[in-house]
């Protein structure tokens, strides 16, 4: 692996090799301890997100109309560029007002994005390694962690949580992820196991075991209680009709604006007037 990917690898083999050789636990619940030990410690980061995209919702129909005004004022004339460069301010205020960025729903997500590939390549390490132990780490009929899952339910039962996370945690945020989004999200759990069956049988313990820590995390989201304890607000119903004509109007009085600026095209240029000549 690369440096900076090799490192973050090598720390999760230190986390499942604490739990399994320090603890005592058979490799297939290390793995589930090591999940949920990593998933606890990055959730004020998920916590952060949250709040952030929470807030970012709420704002939403303010937000489309200044990039409205923005978008327009790339190709427009002096008067839309000036209303969008007011627009800019007025986003930036926006956001500050409410104590929100884009920023800061991105970066707890590549934050998660990059554990989960640490997990994924470490278990993957492990797997290949005949020394580790994995062969005898399962449990019941499935013994060998290094081999794929030969009954297909651990295959099926990550792809079904990973389903019920995605329905759960878009709930809880309001479903204030876009649609289109969601329904690509709901097509790759519906594909999912047609691309991972072959997989070892700890990745798909580790998978299952995510999701499901995702799924108790999106339960407490639904309570007040705890929304209210660490400050993430609920998400109001946007207001989409009122939203979309006043972007539309803002458009049409645009072009409006600039259907009636003076042609500047060569074809309508007036010619020069003609100098007089010197006698």
């Amino acid at each position: 692996h690369w440096g900076w990917v090799q490192l973050g690898v090598s720390g999760v083999i230190g986390v499942l090799q604490f739990f399994h050789w320090y603890c005592g636990l058979p490799w297939w619940e290390a793995i589930i301890a090591a999940t949920l030990f990593v998933r606890v410690g990055i959730l004020p980061l998920t916590i952060v997100q949250l709040r952030n995209s929470a807030r970012l919702a709420n704002i939403g129909p303010e937000m489309e109309v200044l990039r409205a005004k923005m978008s327009a004022g790339k190709s427009g004339d002096a008067a839309a560029r000036g209303e969008a460069l007011a627009a800019y301010e007025q986003l930036s205020l926006l956001y500050k007002k409410h104590g929100c960025t884009p920023w800061k729903s991105f970066l707890p997500a590549v934050a998660s994005g990059l554990i989960f590939i640490a997990f994924f390549l470490a278990i993957q390490d492990l797997a290949a390694d005949p020394s580790s132990g994995f062969t005898s780490g399962g449990a019941g009929s499935v013994v060998d962690l290094s081999a794929r899952d030969a009954s297909y339910v651990l295959v099926l039962l990550s792809a079904v949580t990973m389903f019920a996370a995605l329905e759960l945690g878009a709930e809880s945020l309001g479903q204030a992820q876009q649609p289109h989004m969601r329904n690509i999200m709901r097509f790759a759990c519906v594909a999912m196991p047609f691309f991972t069956y072959k997989l070892p049988t700890a990745v798909m313990i580790y998978w299952t075991a995510s999701n499901i820590v995702s799924i108790a995390q999106a339960a407490l989201l639904r309570s007040a209680a705890f929304r209210s304890a660490f400050n993430i607000p609920a998400v109001t119903a946007a207001p989409t009709v009122r939203t979309t004509a006043t972007i539309t109007s803002l458009v049409g009085r645009l072009l409006a604006q600039k259907a009636e600026a003076p042609p500047t095209s060569k074809l309508f240029r007036q010619p020069p007037l003609a100098r007089p000549r010197r006698t």
